[in-house]
């Protein structure tokens, strides 16, 4: 079982090499943040083809620093994560293993997007795509 020391040095670990890229980490709102997560979640269960994707915490702290270049902690991640649950953007499962006697364990988390996490993440779509269609210029100069 993994002990808080070892997860912290694991995401101290990460972030270090990360900065030692010369990437610059910033720090952002809760609502981006929100947005973030929802994007690491669609990108995760398209990479693997399943319908959820299931990583630890700490592992999302990690890929957000590495992948956006967003630095959080374990705390804010947790509780963006409840309030997207409470808007009904996505559904937490914890699946669990069965431990010594009758107790139980929670070993990792699967994260479906619901449908309006769907529609938050076109909704992003969207807002990128107008922000990097050109301005609109003639395509004819008038000399007037």
């Amino acid at each position: 079982m993994k002990t808080k020391d070892h997860r912290l040095t694991r995401i101290r670990e990460a972030f270090k090499s990360i900065l030692e890229q010369g990437v610059k980490l910033r720090h952002i709102t809760r609502n981006e943040l929100k947005e973030s997560i929802i994007e690491m979640i669609d990108g995760g269960r398209r990479k693997y083809g399943k319908k959820y994707f299931y990583p630890s915490l700490d592992t999302m702290v990690i890929l957000l620093a590495e992948r956006q270049h967003i630095q959080t902690s374990l705390r804010t991640l947790s509780r963006a994560i409840r309030e997207l649950k409470d808007e009904f953007a996505i559904h937490r499962i914890n699946r669990h293993i069965r431990g010594k006697g009758i107790k139980m364990i929670c070993r990792t988390t699967a994260y479906y997007l619901l449908d309006k996490g769907i529609e938050i993440f076109k909704k992003m779509l969207r807002r990128a795509q107008r922000f990097l269609r050109p301005l609109g210029v003639p395509k004819v100069a008038s000399d007037n």
